[in-house]
């Protein structure tokens, strides 16, 4: 989106300075908010450390929009089917974008969107935080999650750092994937299993 935004204001580099977007040396989220904690940085078995105050700009225009559950609900409909967002044949050529990931072709992505079988949408993570944001257009559903946490579970590989009572009789996930797939299992339309962070 940041490209997006250069381009279309004559190919000016994104700089933020739009109220209620942290930017530069002032990484404050605006309130109310809930503490974000991870291991990223931290040795083997350490305790979770609260990233909340660090600066989300590290991930430019990724860590640099804060919004709510309710502001995800509606553009996760509009960002599957287009309504209110693009005319349709630019959502057409959109999801049309979406291609198989080698090796995995339930899973794909395409102009900004992530597929996973009929789940169309996008994943994030900044240092405290991660999200998934879903659309499926056979249910009309869409499914947000937010979690004050990125710190990963499951059978993780050495580089990834977990809690130390960590459950590793699954495969390793973010804790927003982990939960957005019980939700999608829950509504009977599940998800194939994420890459490993």
């Amino acid at each position: 989106m940041g490209a997006v935004r250069s381009a279309v204001t004559i190919a000016r580099p994104w700089t933020g300075g739009v109220p209620g977007i942290p930017s530069g040396a002032n990484s404050t989220i605006p309130p109310p908010h809930p503490r974000g904690y991870t291991l990223f940085g931290q040795s083997a078995g350490a305790a979770p450390v609260d990233a909340t105050d660090w600066n989300p700009s590290v991930a430019w225009t990724a860590g640099g929009l804060t919004s709510t559950a309710r502001d995800l609900l509606a553009f996760g409909r509009a960002m599957g089917t287009g309504k209110g967002l693009l005319p349709p044949e630019q959502q057409a050529e959109r999801l049309d974008s979406l291609l198989p990931e080698p090796g995995k072709p339930e899973a794909g992505y395409g102009l900004g969107l992530m597929g996973m079988r009929d789940w169309i949408g996008h994943t994030g993570e900044i240092p405290g935080f991660t999200a998934t944001l879903f659309y499926h257009p056979g249910l009309q559903a869409t499914v947000v999650v937010l979690v004050n946490s990125d710190i990963a579970s499951g059978a993780c590989p050495p580089r990834v750092p977990t809690l130390a009572d960590n459950r590793r009789d699954r495969p390793c996930e973010a804790p927003a994937n982990l939960i957005n797939a019980a939700l999608a299992d829950a509504l009977g339309k599940p998800v194939p299993p994420p890459p490993t962070p």
